[in-house]
């Protein structure tokens, strides 16, 4: 099943992550807040476009490429 995660700067290195318990962006993907579909992540998208943040994508955290 796939974890659906809302990225920023995904285009840039390094990524960042939203994590919804501190309303904030992280470094960590594993960090990251996770939703079960797109649909059930659109609202805290919608809300952080809201808010005035840019440059977010919601991603399936599978087809990210980590490299360390």
């Amino acid at each position: 099943m796939p974890n659906y995660v809302i990225v920023r700067n995904r285009d840039e290195k390094p990524m960042e992550y939203y994590l919804q318990k501190t309303k904030t962006f992280v470094g960590s993907l594993q960090s990251a807040s996770k939703w079960n579909s797109k649909k059930m992540a659109q609202p805290a998208y919608d809300k952080l476009i809201k808010n005035g943040e840019k440059n977010l994508e919601i991603v399936d955290s599978d087809k990210i490429k980590i490299t360390i």
